[in-house]
């Protein structure tokens, strides 16, 4: 004998409970100071509200962000205290705008954000050919894979990464481009070195 189902029509069992542990994923990329403090008005802002790919990404910017404090701080430093309970404060209100509005970054933001990644892409391309054709061409098949990144990682600068301190900016834009940097630079030394 069959059940009677007694979910609504429409009804995605287990869909708030993947929500809430998305959540307490999310939450566990912050401090533990800060979890302690925030972490319930978190999980309940994020239960209740639209997760949306922008406010996850403002979720792990404001992480970086809470990390990088927490590090310049002492436990004694009374004022390093309320400068982060501020920042916490902040990240949380952030976050709050980001449910409301899942997209603060307007239509210009993205048309520039979206030239500069094709700029770059371009021209990283172009800097990838020319060393090509010059006899460096392991290093200049490296260069041409690596054109859409550099252009993707710079466009975050004027999308995604709008308006984030500059701290969290240089961490989620500038350390991949620091990392293909390095590999670049290991490249160029090991085709030399052949």
């Amino acid at each position: 004998m069959k059940r009677a189902r007694t979910e609504p029509v429409g009804h995605r069992p287990g869909l708030a409970g993947r929500r809430g542990a998305a959540a307490e994923r999310l939450l566990r990329l912050y401090p533990r100071a800060w979890r302690a403090r925030y972490g319930e008005e978190f999980l309940a802002l994020l239960r209740d509200g639209r997760l949306t790919s922008r406010s996850v990404f403002d979720v792990v910017s404001g992480a970086v962000d809470a990390r990088l404090s927490s590090w310049r701080t002492t436990p004694g430093d009374r004022d390093a205290t309320s400068h982060a309970s501020q920042g916490g404060a902040a990240v949380l209100q952030t976050l709050k705008l980001a449910c409301r509005n899942p997209s603060p970054v307007s239509t210009r933001d993205w048309l520039v954000g979206a030239g500069v990644m094709l700029g770059l892409t371009a021209i990283v391309t172009l800097i990838g050919v020319g060393l090509d054709k010059t006899g460096y061409i392991a290093l200049g098949q490296f260069v041409i894979r690596f054109g859409f990144f550099v252009g993707l990682q710079v466009s975050l600068l004027f999308t995604f990464l709008k308006g984030q301190p500059v701290r969290v900016q240089a961490v989620l834009a500038g350390g991949p481009l620091a990392i293909v940097a390095g590999i670049l630079g290991a490249s160029i030394w090991l085709a030399r070195a052949a």
